[in-house]
């Protein structure tokens, strides 16, 4: 429903009275709409802060071992020889391994998000090095990227490596969420002071619940990963004091629009 509010209204009634007799009703209504948001987002903010304390705990349980998992299985793949089966086994092991390890790295990016570290990046270079990283993907489901890069853009103060992390999220999404042989736009241009990035698809698209629960930590719809993908690139994005805008479609396609403002002090 487009253009439309949705408000919350408590409403109080009662009788009007003349020498004992009822006259009428008076009824009062009062939106409570305001009050209602802020207990929900208080609610919200105690169990995320519980979850937090968990899952900083489990993070740190579980990292340590996991390295001692890995450097021994990795020893033993070398010392396999030429016995292909049981490097083949130990191989699918250490995916298992480098899976649980992704998870432990977002449960800590969620629970502890680092200072960003501002250098001065190229925008259209970062996005092609993430490109890169998932160029298999990209290759399995023969998609077509299609890029449309200003390449005169500004320098942008940013961090690199936390910047990376939520292009590779929204990249990540788009493949997942398209249909093979389909097509992935990408696009960077220059609106006043702000860099605007554009990642959009043409694939499954989402319904209104889904789509109103996107940032939701640990909220995902796929059968593996940990929900928290899109919930750590929003707040990498509002680190950088920029914001994020996703529009979606059931069956149409989502668009994902990242705006980030310009160091004026590098033009």
């Amino acid at each position: 429903m487009p253009n439309c509010k949705i408000s919350r209204i408590d409403s109080y009634i009662t009788t009007f009275k003349v020498n004992n007799k009822i006259e009428g009703f008076i009824i009062v209504l009062v939106d409570v709409t305001e009050m209602e948001n802020v207990r929900e987002e208080r609610q919200r903010n105690q169990a995320l802060a519980a979850i937090g304390q968990i899952a900083a705990q489990v993070a740190h349980e579980i990292k340590n071992p996991l390295g001692g998992i890995k450097l021994n299985l990795s020893y033993l793949q070398r010392r396999s020889g030429e016995n292909e089966e049981a490097k083949e086994v130990i191989g699918e092991i250490l995916t298992g391994v480098d899976r649980l390890n992704k998870t432990v790295s977002e449960l800590s990016s969620f629970v502890r998000p680092k200072q960003l570290i501002l250098l001065p990046i190229d925008i259209n270079s970062v996005i092609e090095q993430e490109l890169t990283l998932v160029a298999d993907k990209i290759k399995q489901k023969n998609i077509e990227i299609e890029r449309n890069f200003q390449f005169d853009l500004p320098t942008l103060m940013a961090d690199h490596y936390e910047l990376s992390k939520a292009f590779i999220n929204f990249l990540i999404n788009a493949i997942d969420a398209s249909y093979d042989l389909g097509k992935i736009k990408i696009s960077t241009q220059q609106e006043d002071n702000k860099i605007v990035v554009a990642f959009i698809d043409y694939g499954k698209g989402m319904n209104r619940e889904t789509l109103s629960r996107l940032f939701e930590p640990f909220f995902t719809t796929k059968s593996t990963g940990t929900g928290l993908g899109m919930s750590i690139a929003k707040r990498v994005v509002e680190m950088h004091e920029g914001t994020l805008m996703v529009e979606s479609k059931l069956g149409e396609g989502t668009h994902i629009i990242v705006k980030l403002p310009v160091n004026q002090k590098l033009e």
